[in-house]
């Protein structure tokens, strides 16, 4: 059983900031009227004219998008009484998630898994990667305003990794107020749960005035392991924290500037699952997480040139992992070990524009993402050797070393999206993208020499590619929609399928530098019931690969290994409702 309380305070004459749960409409310059509809119609579609979809990427109605997409505001968020963002991200149609311990987890979109990279997630626009087992638990509930959850490929919007679907978060920012400086406004909420006797709390609070906004946010969380109809779950506990501070200035009313700064930890074990198994007494594993963030951002409603609406961020993510583990999967053996994962440092930014016309409007946009591993991986290890009787006969240390090369890899990209509405029934969207990608590494220090010539022969490579999509959305009546949409696909391997090593009993789990990146084609189509009170969709996909990656059984120098390869064909398909 879960107990919260939560208490809400207003100071000040006014209350500039936008209530939890409102959706916030688009500009005028980005609708077109809906005069001359009639009431019932414009009831039944008054939600769908006031959401605007996929947040800071595409400006578009949710009425007019041809992709299956979920949006959750923050009444909802605040009623599922979410201890982690995973809570939230359940009730989306389509998403699974597999979690491996009290906070760990990955999700799937039509069975594409976070955790191989085809499910991204974005967080006011800008994607964010790091550990992609933890990556979710680091913004805390309390800070996010909306969730919108796009199912199926996005590529032509969001880029490489966008093939089941893209997660966006977007995070509540300072508001500036003018005349005397007030604090306008905070929260404070505490929980605690039995199952795991977990305790959490947060508290923010908000300031303006002066043109001048703040915004501070402190979160916590502490739980046990987790009891269950079978016993503990072993390594099931987590301790995490955070911190936050958003400062905005409005230039004027038009313009405004918004600096986030934020950090956040994570401790927690790992209960089973990937890298947990086979579990306690045998493995016990704890994800320690550090990620410090800077945001700068930059919002205008003014006219410049054609465009009537700009927006850009610079930010800098740097994140520091440390995996320590105690391994007694082996008689008379226990074995100690420290993993470091010193980074990604990721450097990235994003800047778009609309440019509204007669019949639509357009969205053209730039972005750039660097992720940056200089000191690659570092490992310590100690193993003690035990008698019959558990007593030490011996102990053989390895001092902390670095045990893989350092990888770069920075991915520029430019992209473009139109909607077209020629009249009350039809909508054409057409977006498109081009993306480049250089990726070195470097050579050493390796797990063993055997390895060096698969790094050597592809240190420094680029990769180019297009995407396209053409959805169309066919208004047939009131309350019915048909959907179709068809576009190209792509995907650049991660560092880590490029460059991931180890040894593996007597064979190797190998790199592959030289792995082509994911090309194919999908196509969708459906329709959507909505109604003021209900809502339905129903859309059948089809998407067909190219060089797709699996991790497949090797011999490499007569040993059996496991090495990431591109499969010449692959397909994915099926019917989804929601």
């Amino acid at each position: 059983m879960i107990y919260r309380v939560v208490a809400v305070v207003c100071m000040g004459a006014t209350l500039s900031l936008p209530a939890h749960g409102a959706e916030a409409p688009l500009p005028s310059s980005a609708l077109r009227s809906t005069a001359g509809r009639d009431a019932a119609h414009a009831r039944s579609r008054q939600l769908l004219h006031t959401v605007a979809i996929t947040a800071q990427r595409l400006i578009n109605r949710l009425s007019d998008t041809s992709k299956p997409v979920t949006i959750i505001g923050r009444a909802r968020i605040e009623s599922l009484n979410p201890s982690t963002i995973f809570d939230v991200l359940a009730t989306v149609p389509g998403l699974s998630i597999a979690r491996s311990g009290g906070l760990e987890g990955q999700i799937s979109l039509r069975g594409l898994n976070s955790n191989y990279y085809h499910s991204p997630l974005f967080i006011d626009g800008d994607r964010f990667k790091g550990r992609n087992t933890l990556e979710y638990l680091l913004i805390e509930p309390e800070d996010i305003a909306g969730v919108e959850v796009v199912r199926g490929p996005a590529a032509e919007a969001y880029g490489s990794e966008a093939v089941g679907g893209v997660v966006e978060l977007t995070t509540y920012h300072a508001v500036p107020g003018g005349g005397d400086f007030n604090v306008t406004g905070g929260n404070v909420s505490a929980g605690y749960a039995t199952v795991n006797d977990a305790t959490e709390a947060h508290g923010d609070v908000e300031a303006s005035g002066h043109d001048l906004g703040f915004r501070l946010s402190l979160s916590g969380r502490e739980a046990g392991n987790y009891q269950t109809p079978e016993g503990v779950a072993r390594n099931s506990d987590y301790k995490t924290g955070g911190i936050g501070l958003d400062t905005a200035y409005a230039i004027d009313p038009s313009d405004t500037l918004d600096l986030t700064l934020r950090g956040e930890f994570v401790s927690a074990g790992r209960a089973g699952g990937l890298g947990g198994a086979p579990g306690y007494p045998y493995v016990q594993q704890r994800d320690r997480l550090q990620d410090q963030m800077a945001r700068f951002a930059y919002n205008g409603n003014r006219a410049f040139g054609a465009f009537r609406q700009i927006s850009a961020d610079l930010f800098y993510d740097n994140f520091y992992g440390e995996i320590p583990s105690i391994q007694r999967t082996t008689p008379g053996v226990v074995k100690e070990n420290i993993s470091w994962v010193v980074g990604p440092a990721v450097a990235g930014g994003n800047a778009l524009g609309t440019i509204p016309w007669e019949q639509g409007h357009s969205t053209l946009g730039m972005d750039f993402f660097q992720e940056m591993r200089p000191a690659g991986s570092q490992s310590y290890s100690d193993t003690e050797h035990l008698n019959a009787s558990g007593q030490v006969t011996s102990i053989s240390v390895t001092p902390r070393h670095q045990t893989t090369p350092g990888d770069n890899q920075l991915n520029v990209g430019a992209y473009a999206d139109n909607v077209w509405t020629p009249d009350e029934e039809w909508t054409a969207t057409l977006g498109a993208r081009v993306d480049g990608f250089h990726t070195t590494t470097g050579t050493n220090p390796v797990v063993s020499p055997a390895l060096e010539p698969l790094y050597a022969a592809d240190r420094d490579s680029n990769n180019f590619a297009e995407t396209v999509s053409l959805g169309v959305t066919r208004r047939i009546s009131p309350i019915l929609d048909l959907v179709a949409d068809a576009g190209t696909l792509f995907r650049m391997p991660s560092d880590t399928e490029l460059f991931s090593a180890s040894v593996s009993g007597a064979g190797y789990s190998l790199p592959n530098p030289a792995l082509k990146p994911e090309h194919g084609e999908a196509v969708e189509g459906g329709f959507r019931v909505h109604s003021p009170r209900a809502s339905m969709s129903v859309t059948a996909y089809y998407d067909r690969f190219r060089d797709f990656v699996e991790t497949v059984p090797v011999t490499y120098l007569g040993t059996s290994s496991t090495q990431p390869q591109n499969v010449e064909r692959a397909s994915l398909e099926g019917v989804e409702g929601a």
